[in-house]
């Protein structure tokens, strides 16, 4: 069996105790919660790997027990999902072996939650529960568009260990958002794709003057919402042969904000005609990084669960971090934060991956070229005849401007 290992690296700020955010990988766990003696989290999964477009979607639910590895049974599990702040689904449900799995069909033409139907059995209890010959299938418009979904869970379970009452989970997690704009670009009609990894999209223009694509989705930039959002992940793809974008390099801005020259990603591998064009983010020394990684089977791309692995951090060919880990899911994460001193190329390697002796590995910069700051003549020279009077105020601000435009000063 071939393993495929996707990478997503993510900068964190802070970790809201219990409480996850999607960020588009498919697959989302909640932070672990002490109860009993117990550390516990809910995991929620979207299949198949190309969840957005598949015609047969499917959610699976459990919660895991990290203190023995082991999947809680017995559970039972109250699923409210929202999306845009509208409740979409609200029932109660048990797993047996611990596994809630929910058939998705949600191409069905209705005008809102309460035509979301279940077909399943109910046990003793009035608990919606899948038997051999009735599978829990949710019914509505309930994944029929991209953006963020908020899963709030509630637990009750009873396994040999002990007993779990009302614990509550929130996981979000993210459906991918794809939408096809036809543009005239020069003498042509040029098609771009929109992929958003975050939320879905708003808006998207072109402006055939200047050749710039610009994509709106809606975020909070409030305290509260971007102190926990991990990432925002956003992909233009447009033809290779497209003469007007032929360029080595592309620049970015969000809410006019100029974004660094190498925080933005040219892919021309993905796709053999087509080139993709997307943002990640920049590693910097002192600040926790947060890897997250999924062990893929290359047959199907379904996650390989149960899989243990050893995760090797490199610098300069001497390692710097080493951990054997297990990843119940066939998905983890691991946090790291580079020294002041740990800069330059760096080497992420997994290897005894699932006992395969297969090993993979990535190459990334941490720190990147720093430029020397200095301040232009004529910026110094403003300032100085602003202070005498000699200047309006509007030629003073005019270099404050270049200053923030060439990354001299920076502003979050």
């Amino acid at each position: 069996m071939k393993l495929l290992l996707g990478i997503l690296l993510v900068f964190v700020v802070t970790i809201s105790f219990g409480t996850a955010f999607g960020h588009g990988a498919g697959i989302e766990a909640s932070p672990l919660i002490f109860t009993n003696d117990r550390e516990v989290k809910v995991t929620v999964e979207l299949l198949p790997a190309e969840f957005y477009k598949s015609d047969q979607k499917m959610i699976k639910i459990d919660a895991y027990d990290h203190t023995n590895r082991e999947t809680i049974t017995n559970a039972s599990f109250k699923v409210e999902v929202f999306n845009d702040e509208e409740l979409l689904l609200n029932e109660w449900f048990y797993a047996e072996d611990g596994n809630l799995i929910l058939e998705v069909d949600p191409d069905v033409i209705v005008t809102n939650r309460d035509s979301i139907e279940i077909s399943g059995e109910k046990n003793d209890f009035g608990l919606w529960e899948k038997t051999d010959n009735s599978p829990l299938i949710v019914t509505g418009p309930i994944f029929n568009k991209g953006g963020i979904f908020t899963f709030k869970i509630t637990l009750d379970a009873q396994d040999a260990i002990g007993n779990i009452s009302d614990v509550e989970f929130e996981v979000q997690v993210s459906v991918t958002e794809v939408s096809y704009h036809n543009e005239d670009v020069g003498m042509n009609e040029t098609e771009f794709r929109v992929k958003s990894y975050y939320d879905k999209i708003s808006n998207f223009e072109y402006d055939s003057k200047e050749n710039i694509a610009k994509v709106s989705l809606p975020f909070d930039f409030s305290e509260s919402n971007i102190s926990h959002t991990n990432v925002i992940h956003t992909e233009i793809m447009f033809p290779k042969d497209t003469l007007e974008f032929l360029s080595p390099n592309y620049f970015g801005t969000g809410n006019g904000i100029e974004l660094f020259k190498s925080s933005i990603f040219i892919d021309d591998y993905s796709e053999e005609d087509n080139r993709i064009v997307w943002d990640p983010k920049v590693i910097i020394p002192g600040e926790k990084v947060k890897f997250i990684y999924t062990f893929r089977d290359t047959s199907d791309l379904g996650p390989v669960r149960d899989s243990d692995y050893t995760i090797t951090i490199l610098q300069n060919g001497q390692t710097i971090f080493s951990e054997d880990r297990f990843a119940k899911i066939g998905a983890d994460f691991t946090d790291f934060a580079f020294s002041e001193e740990q800069t330059g190329l760096t080497v992420v390697r997994f290897s005894n991956i699932s006992g395969s002796g297969q090993q993979t590995e990535f190459a990334f910069v941490v720190g990147g070229q720093t430029k020397e700051v200095s301040v232009p003549e004529w910026v110094k020279n403003n300032a100085g005849w602003w202070a005498d009077g000699q200047i309006p105020d509007s030629a003073f601000i005019d270099g404050i401007e270049f200053l923030i435009k060439d990354g001299i000063i920076n502003i979050n």
